[in-house]
């Protein structure tokens, strides 16, 4: 048997599979343990107080939310890839002001 199930079942080779990548010096870099969502919210409150544009947008969200979406989808696929349209790839656009119904 061969390809990536045998490999997986094959105690060995990912034994090898992980010593061959350990190969090599590491680097583990200090990160700070806050929440991204709370330098986001401070930037975000930072630019209304500067009176200048925020660095993210809702449509910099939307794609964010679309990335995860797709990632979530190929992991339930079992990693097989996800297509997109163009639309999410495109620039920040400002938003509209949604119209009343």
């Amino acid at each position: 048997m061969t390809g990536p199930d045998h490999q997986q079942r094959n105690p060995e080779k990912q034994y090898q599979a992980l010593i061959n990548y350990r190969i090599g010096d590491v680097l583990i870099p200090k990160l700070e343990a806050t929440e991204a969502l709370h330098h986001a919210a401070k930037e975000f409150v930072s630019s209304i107080s500067e009176g200048r544009k925020p660095l993210t947008d809702g449509v910099a969200g939307y794609r964010v939310v679309r990335l995860l979406e797709a990632a979530q989808a190929s992991l339930e696929r079992g990693g097989q890839p996800v297509e997109f349209k163009d639309d999410w790839l495109e620039p920040t656009r400002t938003l509209q002001q949604p119209t009343a119904a």
